[in-house]
């Protein structure tokens, strides 16, 4: 069959998997289907879908029975046999889940050992039996599928269940979490022009709508149906003690954090922040904080807006990475590069910004601490560029 001229492209899906469910005889629903769905409005393609196991489906894309599969994990291996999309279309945790009444706490690991663990298809055994071996810990894996997980547990024939945060595990916590993973469709190596369509198919989904996956993963993945991070026992006992938090934020620093146009905190980080606070039942009171400098000494409990690198390990205990903001420089279009070039830049003094210098002749302007001011001085000509996170920049070229 010639692919390009036709215009259907199937895709390989699990059953047991999230992202496409075939609800009856009549059609799907699932935060993949809508992907696709959204695309083949870009790509005047037709996307259908063919169920089977995970090493049915390789072997289908193989054959050229299916020209798509996934969503799966990118890596080394993989790429060497299939092609893959730019885009990642979401992502995943690793997760080891227990029932909520279980006495185990998040990251026991001596509770873990020797247990029982369900699993789908022998998913995620690989990355868990490296935990293993580094930790000395060894289990007993018992093979399921979907609907032997759901009366398992009722059974006594597993104590755990290793999944991801895709799979519907209603009154189940998670109680060790092996890490987040980006997933990408892939198709194999003569199908590259199929993954540069979806790649230009997301690039315009995304000028459209920055969070349009965002949305679509909170539809489908955020229920309460999907198992949620139990306490540790360090985190039981302190939140036994204290119960109201006092928490650092950036008041300009729009759309990450900032203090809205009614003087209230708003943003991405504030949003994270008030999930938190939800999910671990506790109080949250927010301050603003003036720009970082070395000195500073403002009392909180906890502070949004460090940089990983610029944390004092020492003094202060680190959160994993909860968002990444690539930065870039930005500048007028029509603007010819001078030999003296005028960047304004974020006010942060733990920032050595003369290394710059290095790369070109540089005036550096740190009297424009907020974003706002930033960007007002390049659309007036008062700098040359200006460096911004790719969120913000996105945002103010939509409007």
């Amino acid at each position: 069959m010639d692919i390009v001229a036709e215009k259907e492209i199937k895709i390989g899906y699990h059953p047991d998997y999230a992202t496409i469910n075939n609800i009856n005889t009549f059609g799907y629903e699932g935060y993949g289907y809508e992907l696709f769905e959204e695309i083949s409005k870009c790509t005047g393609r037709k996307y259908t879908f063919v169920s089977g196991t995970s090493q049915e489906l390789v072997q289908m894309q193989k054959t050229g029975e299916l020209e798509l599969n996934g969503p799966y994990e990118k890596t080394a291996e993989r790429e060497q046999e299939s092609a893959f999309t730019s885009h990642p279309i979401g992502s995943e945790n690793v997760i080891l889940c227990a029932p909520l009444d279980a006495k185990i706490a998040f990251n026991e690991l001596e509770k873990i050992d020797g247990k029982r663990v369900a699993t789908i298809q022998d998913f995620y055994t690989g990355e868990f039996d490296t935990f293993l071996d580094a930790n000395n810990l060894k289990v007993e894996y018992v093979d399921c599928n979907e609907l032997e997980l759901m009366y398992g547990l009722e059974n006594n024939e597993f104590d755990l269940i290793l999944a991801s945060t895709m799979f519907k595990m209603p009154n189940m916590k998670v109680v060790l979490d092996l890490g987040s993973h980006p997933l990408y469709f892939a198709a194999s190596k003569e199908n590259q022009f199929i993954i540069d369509e979806i790649d230009n198919a997301l690039d315009q989904i995304y000028k459209k709508d920055l969070k349009f996956t965002s949305k679509l993963y909170q539809k489908y993945f955020s229920g309460e149906e999907y198992p949620k991070k139990g306490l540790s026992k360090e985190q039981e006992q302190l939140f036994q003690e204290k119960n109201v938090f006092t928490v650092g934020f950036s008041p300009d620093a729009a759309p990450v954090q900032y203090l809205n146009k009614d003087g209230k905190p708003a943003g991405i980080c504030i949003d994270i922040m008030n999930i938190i606070a939800r999910e671990a039942n506790i109080t949250v009171n927010y301050v603003p904080l003036k720009p970082i400098t070395e000195d500073i000494q403002q009392t909180v409990d906890i502070n949004l807006s460090y940089l990983s690198e610029y944390i004092d390990k020492d003094h202060f205990y680190a959160t994993s990475s909860y968002l990444e903001l690539p930065l870039s420089y930005v500048g007028k279009s029509n603007y010819h590069v001078t030999e003296n070039i005028r960047l304004a830049v974020p006010n942060f003094a733990f920032i050595d910004y003369s290394k710059l210098t290095k790369h070109g002749n540089f005036e550096i302007i740190v009297d424009l601490p907020s974003i706002t001011e930033r960007f007002l001085a390049l659309n007036n000509g008062t700098v040359d560029y200006i460096i911004a996170s790719n969120v913000v920049t996105d945002i103010v070229l939509q409007k």
